[in-house]
């Protein structure tokens, strides 16, 4: 998505109407993660599940600010033209640890449903 970003500075100047709809979507599609995330993760933590979902929400406190402190790096250092390549550079590595991680943790077996509590 900041990929789209970044071409629409390279594309300046760009009508209103042409760039409104690119927000809308990045909103839409943010919220459609946390959900199925949250789902894996109960699933996968088994009885630890709330434990799991606590650490989840803290590195998600941790990561807003650790980002804004990196774009404000960026936005200080190089200037606000910077601030979109720099955003499709994080999110590219950010995937590749996401999908680094193959498989299921030790112990999980699957189908092993977590206790609610």
């Amino acid at each position: 998505m900041m990929g789209l970003f970044a071409a629409c500075w390279a594309l300046r100047p760009l009508p209103l109407p042409a760039l409104l709809p690119l927000p809308l979507v990045w909103a839409v599609v943010s919220w459609w993660i946390p959900p199925p995330a949250q789902t894996r993760l109960l699933a996968l933590a088994g009885p630890a599940g709330p434990q799991a979902l606590a650490l989840n929400s803290s590195a998600v406190y941790v990561g807003v600010p650790g980002g804004g402190a990196v774009g404000g790096l960026v936005l200080q250092s190089h200037g606000s033209g910077w601030l979109p390549p720099a955003a499709a550079v994080v999110e590219p590595a950010a995937l590749a640890l996401f999908w680094g991680r193959q498989g299921a943790p030790p112990g999980y077996r699957r189908g092993q449903r977590g206790s609610a509590g």
